[in-house]
């Protein structure tokens, strides 16, 4: 026959409805992400969870990503704002402080940006940026 026996009088039957039990928001949000009830373990460390955005914030301090990311979008602004014929010969390396710090590959370009070109470079950066994220720019030989 089988393992349950209906003619058994020991057998009882489970009952037709069990009764659902209170979960968290933060418990029912896992519980239908994970397809199932949450377990003791989770339960009981369901109020020690962070949030994504914290997680994205200790993340991005963790590995200095604001930095990295401004760096990056200077560079891409450099590409926009700045003459071809600069961009040949001189490249943003660094910032700090409002200081944009810019690699010139020669000496004869550098005289050339520094006499000529400066504020038409620094203006242009201000109106991408701010005045008060680049509050100038320091140019230096070697690249």
């Amino acid at each position: 026959m089988g393992f349950y026996r209906h003619n058994n009088p020991n057998f009882s039957r489970p009952p037709l409805r069990l009764r659902r039990q209170r979960y968290s928001e933060k418990e029912s949000t896992l519980a239908a992400w994970n397809k199932e009830v949450p377990k003791a373990w989770e339960k009981e460390n369901i109020h020690n969870l962070k949030s994504i955005q914290s997680l994205v914030e200790d993340v991005t301090k963790k590995f200095n990503l604001e930095k990295k990311l401004a760096q990056s979008e200077i560079r891409l602004v450099w590409k926009e704002v700045v003459d071809p014929v600069i961009q040949e010969h001189a490249h943003p390396t660094g910032m700090k402080n409002g200081t944009l710090f810019v690699s010139v590959d020669s000496q004869v370009w550098l005289d050339e940006i520094i006499r000529f070109r400066r504020k038409d470079i620094l203006k242009s950066l201000q109106s991408a940026f701010s005045k008060s994220e680049i509050t100038r720019i320091s140019f230096r030989c070697g690249g």
